[in-house]
């Protein structure tokens, strides 16, 4: 009897061992694919972001290439033919992030910073005067008076200057040939305004 007891006590124990064994396994598989999860959308926000950011510059060397009569021909073809393939780079990250976005039915987005808010709109500005320097009958104006200085705001500053660098492009297109984009800085009702105006 005590025998029987014993190997009752034995096969419960078994059977309970090898369900926590079972257990830790799923967990740490689970885990396992959690964190590859994780990194995969690391990279994919980390691929976005350096895609976008390289579109702007790209446009800048674009159109300041443009200009360069002086540098020899063979030497502009060569800058040019670099200048499309960190395009094609960045299309091409953009590309494959929407495309995981889409089967994974999840965005990934960077944190939010309090940042100076001149301090990320004037790069973009610069940019963009270079960009459409081929539209000599357009200016991009931002002008920081005693109001917009000092203004600080929590954003995500890659996705900020995207979205400056958009509206601007938007407003550019608007105008056509001739005209001002200005962008402006103001405190409002304890809120900021950035107002984008062609």
């Amino acid at each position: 009897e005590g025998k029987d007891e014993f190997s009752d006590l034995a096969r419960a124990f078994n059977g309970m061992s090898g369900r926590i064994k079972n257990n830790i396994r799923e967990k740490e598989e689970y885990l396992n694919g959690l964190h590859q999860l994780k990194m995969r959308e690391s990279q994919a926000a980390l691929a976005a972001q350096v895609a976008h950011d390289i579109r702007s510059p790209v446009y800048a060397l674009d159109a300041a290439l443009k200009n360069m009569t002086q540098l020899p021909e063979q030497q502009r073809v060569i800058v040019r033919h670099a200048v499309n393939r960190i395009r094609d780079v960045a299309n091409s990250l953009l590309e494959k992030n929407s495309q995981q976005a889409a089967s994974t039915g999840s965005a990934v987005g960077e944190p939010l910073e309090v940042r100076l808010l001149s301090s990320l709109i004037d790069p973009v500005i610069t940019e963009k005067r270079l960009q459409f320097e081929s539209k000599p009958g357009v200016s991009i104006d931002f002008e920081l008076t005693k109001q917009s200085y000092g203004l600080f705001a929590g954003v995500q500053p890659v996705e900020f200057g995207r979205m400056i660098s958009n509206l601007i492009n938007n407003a550019v297109e608007a105008l056509g040939d001739k005209g001002a984009v200005d962008v402006r800085l103001a405190r409002e009702a304890g809120s900021v305004l950035i107002l984008i105006s062609d």
